[in-house]
């Protein structure tokens, strides 16, 4: 599995194009992907999704499998399925941000990017270290539910 880590801050032009960074555009070539899905976060929060080709099929697999017009599954399927927009790399790496994302993150003139794992978001700078910093304050209770995770998963 490729996987997108660390975190970057780059500069969003004038006309709303930003650099995707090289190292989540390593993934995106492992992957064979010249373009990422991209859909506003569906928790609320001010940020961007962003993934491969690849994880949004298996999202539409997932759902698919379950029973039709349940309402939490239709709700999760409008909130990514139904918001993703294709966002094309051109040729330096950069995609053009929609003004309707650009409204939901409050992006102007700097985006921070973020790995976590098949996907990556984007954020404001301000809004992704208070993000972050509410991480770090909850860690102790964040790490116990990874731990737990590792040892279902047989891992420990």
């Amino acid at each position: 599995m490729a996987t997108f880590s660390g975190t970057f801050i780059n500069k969003v032009d004038r006309k709303g194009r930003v650099s995707v960074p090289a190292s989540f555009r390593t993934v995106l070539s492992t992957l064979g992907q010249q373009s990422i899905a991209a859909f506003p976060n569906p928790t609320g929060t001010p940020a961007l999704d962003c993934c491969g080709a690849d994880w949004l099929d298996k999202v539409g697999q997932l759902l698919g499998s379950k029973a039709l017009y349940q309402a939490e599954y239709e709700a999760i399927a409008y909130l990514i399925l139904g918001a993703a927009q294709p966002l094309s790399l051109d040729p330096e790496g950069r995609i053009l941000l929609p003004q309707g994302f650009i409204e939901h993150t409050g992006v102007t003139d700097s985006a921070a990017f973020i790995g976590i794992g098949e996907r990556f978001q984007i954020w404001t700078p301000a809004s992704l270290k208070k993000m972050t910093d509410e991480a770090r304050a909850n860690s102790a209770a964040n790490i116990a539910k990874f731990n737990e995770l590792l040892r279902e998963a047989g891992r420990s």
